[in-house]
């Protein structure tokens, strides 16, 4: 699933290697690399990266069905959910939330309104993402039943 949404998702880093041979905890990897050095990422990066995160557990999903979805793409998701949150608390990436850094901010500094505008972005965006992944891979069933 990483694979196929990375090389299929304009903004994506290039797909440097992919096994899925067993490596320690994970049942498979794929390395990307950027074209050059990158001192900075922008939104359509940033989406691209969230995106291939989610690829790994929509695949098992698809392919196995939701109640034989396992704990493998715990780390994925809980960097998609890191990419997400920086987007919204840090980098200003939320029209709702607004161009304003959250993360020097003592969390009682923040209103309860507020921090359920900024959970509600971050769960949007995640929801988003693992929606394009799932329609993407059902386009590319193929490639991935392969």
């Amino acid at each position: 699933g990483h694979a196929i949404v990375a090389m299929c998702t304009p903004g994506s880093d290039p797909v440097h290697k992919a096994t899925i041979m067993p490596r320690g905890r994970a049942l498979g990897m794929v390395f990307q690399l950027p074209d050059g050095d990158q001192a900075s990422r922008s939104y359509k990066q940033m989406i691209a990266e969230m995106d291939v995160c989610m690829g790994g557990r929509a695949a098992e999903e698809m392919v196995f069905g939701r109640e034989n979805v396992t704990t493998g793409a715990s780390s994925d998701m809980r960097r998609a959910t890191r990419i997400a949150r920086d987007m919204v608390l840090s980098h200003g990436m939320s029209d709702k939330v607004g161009i304003m850094e959250f993360s020097a901010l003592n969390s009682s500094q923040v209103s309860a309104t507020t921090k359920e505008v900024v959970d509600s972005e971050i769960k949007a965006l995640l929801d988003s993402s693992y929606n394009r992944v799932s329609i993407l891979l059902e386009r590319e069933r193929p490639r991935l039943d392969r």
